[in-house]
């Protein structure tokens, strides 16, 4: 979420979330409207500053709820002014006065604007102990942001893309797995089951593998709603599909 379409930066490479919603326009329907939720501990400056770029109709189709630390990296003053709802976080922030502001303005942003896609930016660097991230929240705090994001887009009947984001500590990859098992457990995604004509809703995949040196780590694409392996994480799958299908 820091890298733009003018340069990398902040161990970002590709503009992903500009370009998902650069393809959709181009490949699906140009009137679509995104709502980018950025709960990363950094501000999201890249696709920010990318906004500036797009046509006025493309910026009007788009929507940024950025919620950060204020203290760290980027403090980009340029591309906040793309943001439509800033929340910046003192250093140390823990798990209750995060939480309150999350609900209140998720809520906010839902009430102006609707969009046809929810891109959901889920750093995990807002975990406490994160060397980068400043923050103090706990993993059953990032476990319950997660159910407060995903829970909004069901009940707006609003698909979602999970993009895991930012993260720096071995634990992050299994509190990332906790999460979707647990909104598997609450019902707020659904789980589906790996055959032919499932691949019919199948927007992307992950693999998830077990490593007794380096704990779970997570490979490749993008999350919308996900199946696990409940007996093992060790070679489980995710195979990701549509929220609310």
């Amino acid at each position: 979420h820091h890298s733009s379409r003018q340069s990398a930066q902040g161990f970002c490479v590709f503009a992903d979330i500009s370009l998902i919603m650069q393809y959709l326009w181009q490949h699906l329907d140009d009137s679509l409207k995104f709502m980018i939720i950025d709960l990363d501990a950094h501000q999201g400056n890249g696709y920010e500053k990318d906004l500036f770029i797009f046509t006025q109709n493309q910026r009007q189709n788009v929507y940024v709820l950025d919620v950060y630390n204020k203290d760290i990296y980027p403090r980009d003053e340029f591309a906040k002014a793309f943001i439509n709802r800033g929340v910046e976080l003192l250093s140390n922030t823990s798990d209750e006065e995060y939480l309150k502001l999350l609900n209140k303005n998720i809520e906010k942003a839902f009430q102006e604007f609707t969009p046809n896609l929810v891109i959901y930016n889920a750093g995990t660097d807002i975990l406490s102990g994160d060397p980068l991230g400043g923050l103090n929240i706990s993993r059953d705090g990032v476990l319950e942001r997660d159910v407060i994001v995903f829970q909004m887009a069901k009940d707006n009947d609003i698909p979602i893309v999970m993009l895991t984001s930012g993260g720096y500590q071995l634990s992050n990859a299994r509190i990332i797995a906790d999460s979707i098992i647990n909104l598997m457990d609450k019902q707020i995604i659904n789980s589906v089951v790996e055959r032919k004509d499932s691949y019919r809703q199948t927007i992307g995949c992950i693999g998830v593998y077990m490593s007794a040196q380096r704990g779970l780590q997570i490979t490749g694409g993008q999350i919308l709603s996900a199946y696990a392996s409940r007996s093992s994480y060790r070679d489980a799958r995710l195979v990701v599909t549509t929220a609310g299908q």
